[in-house]
């Protein structure tokens, strides 16, 4: 891992995992919803898609991690049931097109 890598997702997880909801969860009690309800919060206060983009995938490599030593049985940010909130760039970009229209 290069270390601008390793700045950025130690980054994230100082500033919106170590003192988030869900720190406090174990593991094996850590469900989808949970996941999906703080990227909600967080998109709530303002934070960007690709912020909480970024996030999701520091802890998708995280859950993989816990999944593959045995700690976990399966990954709560895989699937359908983590929806990133916030407009996606090309989307918001193409709707100016058409505002401008």
């Amino acid at each position: 891992m290069k270390p601008t890598t390793f700045e950025k997702y130690e980054g994230l997880y100082r500033n919106y995992v170590k003192d988030s909801p869900l720190y406090s969860i174990k593991l094996s009690e850590l469900k989808a919803l949970q996941v999906q309800r703080y990227y909600n919060g967080l998109s709530d206060l303002g934070k960007s898609r690709n912020l909480i983009e970024n996030l999701n995938k520091l802890l998708k490599q995280f859950f993989n991690y816990a999944v593959d030593e045995g700690y976990l049985s399966k990954n709560a940010c895989l699937g359908k049931k983590i929806v990133i909130p916030g407009e996606k760039s090309h989307e918001k970009k193409f709707s100016i097109l058409v505002m401008k229209k």
